[in-house]
């Protein structure tokens, strides 16, 4: 069928050769699988010394500006992130627009009035550092970052959030990139300058090992704020499983690993939840439980996408439900040929029913 057999329930060998699109001159691109993972914004976020540092903390006229927006009176939870959610897409303008939609973490301190929200006077909400907006982008930690100034300032702080707001998140790259060698049968030498890396697997399914160093990231270049270094070894050993189409998704994977303060940490289990490590390598080996696969379906609909949909729909995890769901109305929106018969036919109506109810 095109997509596996093993993202949602563990059954069959996942040995399909993948679905997707095409490109100039016939050739079938597979689009990338990536896993729906058990994740929150809690798994990236710094210490709480962070929370009083004032290069991050509202400054008091800043929560003024906040408190008087619409939304913010309506319900100001819009504005707070859910430490047990996800996060809102990471803007350009997220420090210097931040009145407008920006979200801000706070871990309902003592300070407040009523535990439940910030208040004039008391301990105020801050920004997202710029280590956890870069790990919220997809940046591995060993990616070297430029200074921020406090919250009221302007320069270098500033400039830095604006190059990873408009950054593009390194996993999926890696992951339609590493899709396209294959196609053009570049996997295991990969042209000079493009993947320095991060993107082939060699013969034992390890990333290729090397060190790039460079200028910025953002629009323009410029300013040197941040600046990539990959480390030579890889911690974070992933074996590769029986479905072809996912094992593409290895070295984006690894690097998803890398961008994680400790992908192994006691901290999941605490939550209930399985180690990003665990469920990462679960979803290569195709196992029962295993994260559900994303599709890359939008402008076509294929039976094998549909496939893709229903076994995210069934995991009953929040995030596959919610990728399921979010697919099925991209669909719905692009009006891909016979959609529609193909919904009907792999049965999905009853599973969409039961998850919007």
């Amino acid at each position: 069928d095109g997509s596996g057999d093993g993202s949602g329930d563990g059954s069959g060998d996942g040995s399909g050769d993948g679905g997707g699109g095409s490109i100039g001159g016939g050739f079938d691109y597979p689009w990338p699988e990536l896993p729906c993972l058990d994740t929150q914004v809690s798994d990236v976020l710094e210490g709480v010394e962070v929370d009083r540092d004032p290069r991050y903390t509202l400054t008091p006229h800043q929560f003024d500006k906040l408190h008087a927006t619409q939304d913010y009176k309506q319900d100001p939870t819009q504005r707070l992130v859910r430490l047990d959610g996800g996060a809102r897409t990471l803007i350009s303008h997220y420090r210097s627009g931040f009145a407008l939609r920006s979200e801000f973490v706070w871990r309902h301190p003592s300070g407040s009035s009523n535990g439940t929200f910030p208040v004039a006077g008391g301990e105020m909400p801050r920004f997202f550092t710029a280590r956890e907006c870069a790990r919220l982008q997809g940046f591995p930690e060993s990616h070297i970052l430029g200074e921020v100034g406090e919250a009221g300032g302007k320069g270098n702080g500033n400039r830095l959030y604006y190059q990873l707001g408009n950054a593009v998140c390194p996993v999926v790259v890696a992951a339609i990139a590493n899709s396209l060698l294959a196609v053009i049968g570049l996997l295991g030498e990969p042209p000079g300058g493009v993947n320095k890396g991060l993107l082939a697997a060699n013969a034992s399914g390890s990333v290729n090992a090397s060190a790039v160093e460079g200028g910025s990231i953002g629009r323009g270049g410029g300013g040197g704020a941040t600046r990539a270094v990959v480390e030579t070894a890889d911690p974070h050993m992933l074996n590769q499983g029986p479905n072809p189409r996912r094992n593409l998704s290895a070295p984006a994977i690894r690097l998803l690993l890398h961008a994680t303060p400790d992908p192994s940490s006691a901290h999941y289990a605490l939550t209930g939840r399985s180690s990003l490590f665990d469920q990462c390598a679960s979803f290569l080996r195709c196992e029962e439980g295993a994260p559900g696969g994303s599709t890359g379906c939008g402008d076509c609909f294929t039976a094998a996408d549909a496939e893709t949909v229903r076994r995210l729909l069934a995991t009953g995890q929040p995030r596959a439900l919610a990728d399921g769901l979010h697919s099925l109305g991209r669909v719905a929106l692009m009006e891909p040929p016979g959609w529609a018969a193909i919904l009907l036919e792999a049965n999905l109506l009853p599973l969409m029913v039961q998850c919007l109810r």
